[in-house]
């Protein structure tokens, strides 16, 4: 059931990441003025979906859930935790996965912290980080 969560919330953050870079496209070609922060807000829902998704992976490396097929292949019982965990990300599923939590949490913390940013600067340079997570998420 897990699982299942865990995809659900993949699929979110696809979902997401989608939106974080169609919306300022088309708010850039029907010269639209009311989507001022969607691409923020995408990027920090983006963000939070993303970081639920790698948490149940990496949960289910540290219990051993057998149920997800990347845990049976690439874990074992008998491994010491810190094994377990850093196996999440030493396959190609948790490393993709790992990289797209990097690229989240990136484009957070421009939401976050960037403030001297000019809003076009900011506003592009989190949709092609939404084009780069729709991509690697697919």
């Amino acid at each position: 059931m897990i699982s299942h969560i865990g995809n659900f919330f993949l699929a979110l953050a696809v979902s997401s990441s989608f939106l974080q870079f169609s919306i300022p496209i088309l708010k850039k070609a029907l010269k639209l003025k009311n989507y001022e922060n969607i691409s923020a807000i995408m990027t920090r829902f983006h963000f939070l979906f993303i970081s639920i998704s790698f948490s149940i992976l990496i949960w289910a490396f540290v219990v051993s859930d057998f149920s997800f097929l990347t845990v049976w292949n690439n874990s074992h019982t008998a491994k010491p935790l810190l094994y377990k965990i850093t196996g999440t990300w030493g396959n190609h599923e948790g490393s993709m996965l790992l990289w797209c939590w990097v690229m989240a949490l990136y484009g957070f913390l421009i939401t976050q912290n960037y403030q001297f940013l000019s809003k076009e600067l900011k506003e592009n340079t989190l949709m092609f980080q939404g084009l780069l997570c729709f991509g690697f998420g697919l």
